[in-house]
């Protein structure tokens, strides 16, 4: 395996709990006419096997910048359009798709679930990360987290109106942007420690890979508008 193709985290979870980001290069075989997140899709289940994993099967969803977690496999009729996944199962690997969005992997100290979610500012907004750490019934001091690849505050500018509206419902979200020059940028990736600490997750680790500053690795909507997105996967080995 390469470096150049995964990116995987350096952080304290259980041996078992496996997790990859996959960098665009995985990616240079699909046709320019076909970029976009359901080629990436279909591509990386066609080519899981290159990347030394076997025996697992990959569940996706249909993101929607909404607040909703699926469990797989379905103990029910669950729909798959969602923004986070979790499973308790060994060699269910869940998955989701971004290009300056957080993918945030959740698991515990003893690895009993993995699960990854898909979060920017929407999700910040309506505090996606709270509801999902109560919708799981695990302990939160247990968990461990990590925020892969997503876009830096230095690159993620935004209005007036996008700051007064997160300081406006919570005025502590004011630490969390800089203005310069009249601009104001906004840290996705604080505000998420931010959440996780206000339900007693404290173990939070960032992968500090910029998405819009490694373009080189990484699929960035900011940088170029891109439809294609990367994969951050998930599982139990």
């Amino acid at each position: 395996m390469q470096f150049s193709k995964i990116i995987d985290p350096n952080w304290p979870a259980p041996k078992k709990i496996k997790v990859y980001s996959i960098t665009r290069n995985f990616f240079n075989n699909i046709n320019e006419k076909d970029n976009n997140i359901n080629a990436a899709k279909s591509y990386l289940i066609s080519n899981l096997a290159t990347l030394g994993i076997t025996k697992t099967k990959i569940h996706n969803i249909k993101q929607c910048h909404g607040i909703k977690a699926i469990q797989v496999p379905p103990t029910n009729n669950t729909s798959h359009i969602a923004d986070g996944i979790y499973t308790k199962q060994k060699g269910e690997i869940c998955s989701v798709y971004t290009a300056d969005c957080m993918p945030i992997v959740i698991t515990n100290n003893t690895g009993s679930f993995v699960s990854i979610i898909h979060v920017g500012w929407k999700g910040l907004y309506n505090n996606f990360i709270s509801t999902f750490i109560s919708s799981i019934s695990i302990n939160p001091n247990s968990c461990i987290a990590w925020i892969g690849p997503s876009i830096s505050q230095k690159f993620y500018s935004v209005d007036k109106l996008f700051y007064k509206c997160f300081v406006s419902k919570n005025k502590e979200y004011g630490k969390f942007f800089i203005k310069v020059k009249g601009k104001y940028y906004f840290s996705l990736q604080d505000s998420a420690i931010y959440q996780f600490n206000r339900v007693q997750v404290k173990q939070v680790f960032v992968s500090n890979l910029c998405t819009y500053d490694n373009n080189n690795l990484f699929f960035s909507y900011r940088k170029n508008k891109t439809l294609m997105r990367f994969p951050t996967l998930a599982w139990i080995e």
